[in-house]
């Protein structure tokens, strides 16, 4: 075989290679600060562990819309200080554009407290949710849920965490994988975006806990 039939098939192999690759992470995305544009969701830690989640985001009716309806995020946040962030607007496909008016999704939180200094103790934390649009971080006017309080089992921290961070993926599979990982306390609430891009939040499922995590606490 020619030298340069044996580099064309080798060069066509690599581009199958990177394809099959790029099929198997591209719904996968670690999600960073804002860019400043868009509408965007953050999570604030105030409890002494770390806090461990899925944020499982369902229901997104916005019009024209053909990206998945369901996507999962697992997320860790430091103890006190913790923040992760989700740009909604690039995980919905609307780029740096603030989400239309009317568009709405369901957000249900599944979460546990870790700590290797608390470890079998029960621990009481609160947390806050804001949503806004256009800016990097949440303005004095933003759509804020506060004071989610909640008393739970402290597990052990993997040794593999060692900062905040927020996985994204819409792949049911890799979803299911995340809300194997927490035991676990949950609650649910409604994102709307008005016609100027600010939001509404409202709960609409109290924090209810796991029948075995109720038994350990």
């Amino acid at each position: 075989m020619k030298k340069w039939t044996i580099a064309l098939l080798a060069v066509v192999i690599i581009a199958v290679l990177g394809i099959a690759a790029f099929s198997l992470t591209s719904n996968n995305s670690q999600t960073s600060a804002s860019n400043g544009k868009g509408t965007d969701m953050a999570f604030y830690n105030q409890a002494n562990c770390w806090v461990h989640a899925v944020v499982v985001i369902s229901n997104v009716t916005v019009e024209n819309q053909t990206k998945p309806d369901t996507y999962f995020a697992e997320v860790w946040m430091k103890p006190s200080t913790g923040t992760t962030q989700i740009n909604l607007s690039q995980l919905l496909g609307y780029g740096d554009k603030a989400l239309p008016e009317g568009t709405t999704m369901r957000v249900k939180v599944l979460r546990d407290l870790a700590s290797n200094q608390y470890a079998g103790q029960n621990q009481t934390s609160n947390s806050t949710i804001k949503a806004w649009s256009n800016a990097q971080t949440a303005p004095d006017n933003s759509a804020i849920l506060q004071n989610i309080q909640l008393s739970q089992l402290v597990y052990a921290m993997p040794s593999n965490v060692t900062d905040d961070s927020i996985n994204v993926t819409s792949d049911a599979t890799q979803g299911a994988i995340f809300l194997q990982g927490v035991h676990c306390a949950s609650y649910e609430f409604l994102v709307t975006v008005n016609s100027d891009g600010s939001v509404n939040l409202s709960i609409t499922q109290p924090v209810v806990f796991c029948e075995h995590m109720a038994t350990s606490a």
